[in-house]
């Protein structure tokens, strides 16, 4: 009953016009445990676990939509170790991988957990992004990779086959559809052959909940669906 009570409220927000603030207001909430806070205090004293730096609190809200330095450093930690674990499972070992890209790295929320999560410690780490200002931070406080921009549209500075493992998490969800295709040929121009290629793309749950009667028929239908904030 508080379920379905809780999604009436969400849906009745959504149809005035307040769904995007009512959901940043509901993730601060079910965040603000006394563990997170706890953890969030530990994380200013003392640091990050894994003794590397973390980003000021306006950057971390332009990649998480939060502030929260400690959701930010292990709900990156837990991706990766899940995608870890997916890589193994189906017969590919992670250490295996030696040269590695985070394509739409920010401020090295995942790419920090790489180093660590099954590393050989021969591994050579790339990461670029779109936003200079999430690079420059990457490029002065992690030391273990090589970070680089890059233009909204292809290419990459990078050589044919050269990568083993590319990392795209959440960026091509960003793109219109001409620039996800154009994306997509640019990574496997330069990923090797046999090589991995990991991107995430919103699952339906997420789609039935902003998506209107129309397209979700276009999204049942097989249909790619394309949405802009003018639409």
């Amino acid at each position: 009953m508080e379920t379905q009570f809780r999604e009436k409220c969400k849906d009745f927000l959504r149809r005035i016009g307040l769904g995007a603030p009512a959901e940043k207001v509901w993730s601060y909430v079910c965040l603000a445990s006394p563990r997170m806070i706890c953890k969030e205090i530990s994380y200013k004293i003392i640091g990050a676990p894994d003794r590397m730096p973390l980003p000021p609190r306006g950057l971390i809200n332009l990649v998480t939509g939060n502030k929260w330095k400690a959701d930010f450093f292990d709900s990156g930690k837990l991706q990766m170790a899940q995608l870890v674990n997916i890589i193994e499972k189906n017969g590919t070992s992670f250490a295996g991988l030696n040269y590695i890209l985070d394509f739409g790295c920010g401020c090295g929320r995942l790419i920090r957990h790489l180093r660590t999560l099954g590393a050989n410690g021969a591994q050579r780490m790339y990461g670029t992004d779109y936003n200079p200002e999430l690079i420059e931070w990457c490029k002065n406080s992690l030391n273990f990779a090589e970070f680089d921009t890059n233009t909204l549209s292809p290419p990459l500075k990078y050589g044919d086959s050269y990568f083993d493992f590319i990392l795209a998490r959440s960026v091509l969800t960003h793109l219109s559809y001409d620039l996800q295709v154009a994306w997509i040929d640019e990574l496997h121009r330069i990923l090797r052959e046999g090589g991995l290629l990991y991107f995430s793309t919103h699952g339906s749950r997420k789609a039935a909940k902003e998506l209107t009667d129309a397209d979700r028929e276009l999204l049942r239908a097989g249909k790619l669906v394309i949405r802009t904030p003018q639409a």
